[in-house]
């Protein structure tokens, strides 16, 4: 009661406690319950308490991880135009021309059977020439399917090309030239004393075919490699040894 009498009067200082505790008290219910003040949930898949993930970047569409190989085969395209002459075009379209269905290797293995004298070698070379393109022509380009480069400007768009190089009709992935080519020198570089003529010849042949504008640098590189592991087990497989 207060000296005159009437009830309790609490004083200003006890008032603002009381309604700073009242109002602490009320701001506790409220963020308890979810309301504006409560604590963000935690993101989906993430533990309450942890420091959230970094955004993870997308991949690269597949397109993408095969521009350092288009630059590459760009680079060599734009440098065989550089030593384009007529001595170079005679002897890289004559070349590319007389490999076409393996004609150059099975002649010359033809040759080496019978500087030999062993006669079952070209008949053994012509069995590996067949199986390396149905390998090749038939079941590894139709998986791949990939484009030729542009024909050269002056390569006519229709009928025979230059030194009777024949318009190819299968896909670019891999070279079959190549792949011939270096199966062919495996082979022949057999029991020769001559091996390194053999890879040389395969090397321009394969070369050749970047040269004439009928594969990409690529191409050939995948065909070369290709034919060296055919030709080692063709080699096993039909006892070139």
């Amino acid at each position: 009661m207060s000296a005159g009498g009437g009830p309790d009067v609490p004083d200003g200082a006890e008032t603002g406690e009381r309604s700073r505790a009242a109002a602490e008290a009320n701001h506790q219910d409220v963020s308890a319950g979810g309301g504006p003040d409560a604590a963000e949930p935690p993101e989906v898949g993430q533990a309450a308490g942890t420091i959230p993930l970094l955004p993870v970047a997308p991949a690269d569409p597949p397109h993408a991880r095969w521009d350092s190989v288009d630059e590459f085969d760009r680079a060599v395209a734009e440098w065989c135009e550089g030593i384009h002459n007529p001595a170079l075009d005679r002897l890289f379209y004559s070349l590319s021309t007389a490999a076409d269905h393996s004609a150059l290797w099975i002649a010359l293995g033809a040759v080496e059977s019978l500087r030999r004298g062993t006669p079952g070698l070209a008949v053994r070379l012509g069995a590996a020439m067949g199986i390396e393109s149905a390998l090749t022509n038939g079941l590894i380009k139709s998986a791949f399917r990939r484009v030729r480069p542009p024909s050269h400007p002056f390569h006519p768009p229709e009928g025979p090309l230059p030194y009777g190089m024949r318009r190819p009709i299968t896909s670019s992935f891999p070279s079959g030239h190549a792949t011939a080519a270096f199966t062919a020198a495996t082979l022949l570089s057999t029991s020769s004393r001559n091996r390194t003529a053999w890879f040389a010849l395969a090397g321009l042949v394969a070369g050749s075919r970047v040269y004439v504008r009928m594969h990409h640098a690529s191409d050939v590189i995948a065909g070369a490699a290709l034919g060296l592991v055919l030709g080692q087990v063709l080699r096993r497989a039909l006892r070139f040894d």
